[in-house]
Formats: structure tokens, C-alpha cells, sequence
């Protein structure tokens, strides 16, 4: 574990550490997370605990805060707030509203046992009036690499969903209920999350960092692999150079995909300040809020 922290200082820019009373904040709201959810097992806890700082890594990049200024990292702990730090800085005065957008895939068995890739586009918002603004398209549904096509053009080429086309009533739809984006939002005026996710982090069992790593895209990062009940992993791949978190991926021994490649994943495509406000397509409900 200590050259894998090594590593990420070799790899990561230095901010400054959390206080005492940061790190107290947000293993409190850790440990809130996994007593609202009912678990049989201690593996179960550390899984629940993991979730709980994905949301907090993907909110530390909402976060509506400027960078701090940045001091040596001399522990593991300081370390991991670097790349926090990183990920969480935005360009001052660049614009009014912050905004995410992500690919999802997803990677599963089809009816007839073939494996189907199903991707869709995510948009997350936030406004400087405590706007929120989420919605979904579903894109495609296609058989998942040349042997598995073969095997759904044997099964009479059957049209997959979901993708374009697929309901016209629906084609676009809040990906995550508003009260769930309120978590992204909540603490925008507090920059303890920034910078406190990673040391609490480091605090969890199990955690390991990986070189080359590639995101679903292609792109070449250092990933932060987090603990989990079971097979399934969960890494979170950052751009080495610029520090910028690339994807959440997941990654599990599934009978079709070669070892290393992400059954579930949210790439993130574009996210950064501008002025222009999100406008949600036509007839998407429930697709803007306040917090």
C-alpha cells in the first residue's frame, strides 16, 4: 500500500490537507449512509460505505468552489486529498452554470444468452439560483463484440432495447430521481467535501491503486479501486497528466468479457462551467428542481 501511495504522488498534484473537523464531516455522513441501509454482513457495510464515496467523488467535481492553494503532500492521506483537490478545482469565472455529461454503459446477457452493450447519454446540472437540472436518452442496444453478433443474427437479428426508437414516448427521462441529485448539491457552499473524500478513503480496507487502466473510451489513466462485497470491482480511473477523473467503472469476471473490461460504466464525457442554461428536451418530465 505505501508505494501505491507513492505512486500517486508521483502522479498527482499536492493540495492541502483536510482539518480534523472535515474528516470528522464526512465520515460522519459515511457512516449516516450505511446505517440507513439495512446489511446482514460486514462486507455488505464496507460496499455500502465504497457507494457512498463514489457519490462523494462525483460531488466533489459539482462542488461550486474555487481551488485552494496548494502545500507538499507528506502522507498517504494528504496524498489522496491531491488527487481530490484535483478533481474537485474548476476555472474560476468561467461561467455560471456547472455541467456533466456522461456516457453510460451497461454490459449484459441478452434473452437468448449474448452479451448486449447498451449505452446512453446522462446530463447533470446545477444553476447559481440552487437550479438542478438531469435528464437521460437511452442510445443504443447492440450485440457486444463479433462472436455474439453472430449468435443474435442466428436468433433471427431481434431488435434490442433500450435505444432510439425504442419508445417514442419516452425518449428522454430524469436518470436519477432530483432528491438523489440533491446529494451532488447539498454541500455546495462547503468546501469540506472537497477536499476530504480521499483520506477517507485511504481509511477504507482493501483500497488499491492501479496504473494503465483504460476507460471504456480508450483513455489511459491511474484508476483507485475501491472495496466491494463479491467479485464486482468499482475503480475510479483519473487522467494522470491533468487529474481529471475519466470514469466510474465496474469490473467482475463476466462469462463473455475478457479480464479488466468494465461490465457497467458512467464515462464521463464533458464536464465544466459556461454560461448558457441547461434546457432539458421537450417533454421530460420532472427533469429540473430546485435544492
Amino acid at each position: 500500500m505505501k508505494r501505491e501511495f507513492e505512486f500517486i504522488d508521483r502522479v498527482m498534484p499536492d493540495v492541502p490537507p483536510p482539518t480534523p473537523a472535515q474528516l470528522a464531516a464526512t465520515r460522519a455522513r459515511l457512516a449516516e449512509a450505511a446505517r440507513a441501509t439495512p446489511l446482514a454482513a460486514s462486507g455488505l457495510r464496507v460496499m455500502v460505505l465504497a457507494a457512498a464515496v463514489v457519490v462523494l467523488v462525483i460531488g466533489a467535481i459539482a462542488a461550486l468552489m474555487p481551488p485552494a492553494a496548494r502545500q507538499p503532500a507528506a502522507t498517504p492521506q494528504q496524498v489522496l486529498a491531491a488527487a481530490a483537490g484535483k478533481l474537485a478545482a474548476p476555472p474560476q469565472g468561467t461561467g455560471r452554470y456547472w455541467r456533466m455529461e456522461t456516457e453510460e454503459l451497461f454490459r449484459t446477457k441478452g434473452a437468448d444468452g449474448y452479451l448486449v452493450e447498451e449505452r446512453g447519454l446522462d446530463v447533470l446540472a446545477f444553476g447559481p439560483d440552487s437550479d438542478v437540472y438531469s435528464w437521460y436518452e437511452a442510445v443504443s442496444a447492440i450485440p457486444y463484440g463479433a462472436k455474439n453478433t453472430e449468435t443474435w443474427r442466428r436468433a433471427g437479428s431481434p431488435k434490442l432495447c433500450p435505444a432510439r426508437g425504442c419508445d417514442k414516448n419516452l425518449r428522454y427521462y430524469p436518470h436519477r430521481a432530483l432528491d438523489e441529485a440533491l446529494i451532488f448539491g447539498a454541500d455546495r457552499k462547503s468546501g469540506d467535501k472537497k477536499a476530504s473524500w480521499a483520506p477517507t478513503l485511504a481509511t477504507l480496507p482493501g483500497v488499491s491503486v492501479i496504473d494503465n487502466v483504460r476507460d471504456p473510451a480508450g483513455r489511459l489513466g491511474v484508476a483507485l479501486q475501491l472495496p466491494t462485497s463479491g467479485a464486482d470491482r468499482v475503480q475510479l480511473v483519473i487522467d494522470r497528466q491533468s487529474g481529471n477523473l475519466l470514469a466510474v467503472q465496474h469490473v467482475a469476471p463476466i462469462p463473455g468479457l475478457r479480464p479488466g473490461v468494465p461490465w457497467l460504466a458512467s464515462i464521463i464525457k464533458q464536464a465544466g462551467w459556461g454560461d448558457a442554461r441547461p434546457v432539458p428536451p421537450p417533454g421530460c418530465k420532472g427533469c429540473t428542481g430546485t435544492y
